[in-house]
């Protein structure tokens, strides 16, 4: 069976892909003490990447390796194919399709490299985004970057300043108090939503740009 290079890769991500099979699982399993979900966890995982890519060969279909790392990844990609899920189910989405795979082989890279709640959260949507067909065709791959570039602050700035008031006294201010973080933590995520395109750089009232409305409109449930 001839396989695509870019799936090949995307299936190995980090090293060698371990063919899956009960024996392999439990093995692992056994060896790095991951407790009775570790076989679920990458089943799940294998039929997740054949939803998003229509078939995906199950001789191919793995757990990646042995060390921590690997294993995290797998656990983060697992997470949010959950969440992925459980978004679709929100919006009524009951028919969902395949990702073209130069937008989902680094959406899934980038997902299985993301443990913090606040940029998982954004991941999902992104990818429950990308397989509802009211609004896959307005994913991008540049969304797919800066997303990349945010650290959860961001994340959780952007998503307030999409509510549309007036903060007082200013945003910078309201959003320090609203979140219990500092002035200097807000504006700085001002500052990295400025640099990377979503928003105006203004600490009194900043608004989204053109760019930051499209991608909120396909993160909003």
């Amino acid at each position: 069976m001839v396989i695509n290079s870019d799936l090949q890769e995307m299936l190995e991500m980090v090293d060698d892909v371990i063919p899956f099979s009960d024996e392999k699982a439990k093995a692992i399993q056994k060896t790095f003490e991951f407790g009775s979900d570790a076989i679920h966890l990458v089943r799940d995982a294998a039929g997740f990447l054949r939803e998003i890519f229509g078939t995906v060969p199950e001789d191919l279909v793995g757990i990646i390796g042995a060390d921590w790392l690997k294993c995290k990844r797998y656990e983060n990609f697992h997470n949010i194919c959950q969440a992925t899920n459980e978004r679709l189910k929100e919006r009524g989405v009951n028919k969902t399709e395949e990702v073209s795979p130069s937008l989902a082989i680094p959406l899934l890279r980038a997902v299985a490299d993301e443990s913090r709640a606040e940029l998982q959260d954004m991941w999902a949507r992104l990818l429950a985004a990308a397989r509802d067909p009211t609004r896959s065709r307005n994913v991008r791959q540049s969304f797919i970057d800066i997303i990349k570039r945010m650290d959860p602050m961001d994340a959780i700035v952007f998503i307030k300043l999409s509510e549309t008031v007036r903060w007082d006294p200013s945003a910078r201010d309201y959003f320090a108090m609203h979140f219990n973080v500092t002035a200097d933590e807000i504006e700085i995520s001002f500052e990295n939503l400025t640099t990377i395109g979503l928003a105006r750089p203004d600490l009194i009232n900043p608004y989204l740009t053109t760019k930051g409305r499209e991608l909120m409109r396909l993160l909003r449930d």
